[in-house]
C-alpha cells in the first residue's frame, strides 16, 4: 500500500499536522508524523487526532517560496487566485479558477509561479483566504 503525504488539522493542537493519514474503523482520523523516543529509549509512533473533512492530499509540488502544495490550498497565479483539488475524470490535481464570470480548470503544473496563500480550511479566520474563497464561489463549515 502506498503511503499518501497529507495534511489536516488537530483540534487538540489548534494548528495543522503534516504527515500519513489514517482512518481507524471509519470514525478515527489520526495523522502520524513522526516518531517520539520514551525514556527508555523505545521509539512508537507520534500522531495526533485531525478532523476528516480538512484533511488534503500532497501534490508532489512546491509552490516559489518552496512550500509544500496540498489539496484544498488557494495558490495566487500573477494575479488570479486558484483552487488546488483531485480531479477523478483526468486522475491529477487541478487548480480551478475564474475569470470573466467563467469558471476554468486546468492541470496543477510546478511552474514557479505558484504561490500558497492559505487553504480553504482557513478562510474562516484569514481576511484574504476568505475573499478569495468568496470570489471563487468557495465556502466551507469552520473547523476550529
Amino acid at each position: 500500500m502506498k503511503r499518501i503525504f497529507c495534511r489536516g488539522y488537530s483540534p487538540e493542537l489548534h494548528d495543522f499536522i503534516i504527515g500519513y493519514y489514517t482512518c481507524f474503523n471509519g470514525d478515527e482520523h489520526r495523522i502520524y508524523d513522526g516518531y517520539a523516543e520514551t525514556d527508555c529509549g523505545d521509539y512508537y509512533p507520534d500522531w495526533w487526532q485531525v478532523i476528516p473533512e480538512t484533511v488534503g492530499r500532497f501534490t508532489g509540488l512546491t509552490d516559489k517560496n518552496k512550500e509544500r502544495i496540498f489539496e484544498d490550498d488557494i495558490v495566487i497565479h500573477h494575479t488570479i487566485p486558484m483552487l488546488v483539488k483531485w480531479d477523478d475524470n483526468s486522475a491529477s490535481f487541478v487548480v480551478g479558477y475564474t475569470m470573466n464570470g467563467q469558471y476554468y480548470e486546468n492541470t496543477l503544473h510546478g511552474n514557479g509561479y505558484l504561490e500558497v496563500i492559505g487553504n480553504l480550511e482557513e478562510e474562516n479566520h484569514n481576511p484574504r483566504v476568505k475573499d478569495i474563497a468568496e470570489r471563487l464561489g468557495l465556502s466551507k463549515p469552520s473547523v476550529h
